[in-house]
């Protein structure tokens, strides 16, 4: 995702059985707004790439929640 912006630092799934859900850590680029990315990458070849062999149908929802690092934090 580098293109728009964004290095991917992980993929993580639910732990709690039935939630289906995929939690990715994603960092924005000074300036890069995330709902704007989110629609951009969306309409992309790249994601389509990326989810080759993955029924897209399967995606019922994208939440996004912003996070700040604390002090120590090996990301910030």
């Amino acid at each position: 995702m580098p293109a728009f912006g964004v290095t991917v630092h992980g993929f993580w799934t639910d732990h709690q059985a039935g939630a289906h859900r995929l939690i990715a850590l994603l960092s924005l680029r000074e300036g890069t707004h995330p709902a704007e990315f989110t629609t951009a990458y969306v309409a992309s070849p790249e994601l389509a790439a990326d989810m080759q062999g993955f029924d897209v149908s399967d995606i019922v929802d994208v939440e996004e929640l912003l996070l700040d690092p604390v002090a120590g934090s090996p990301l910030a």
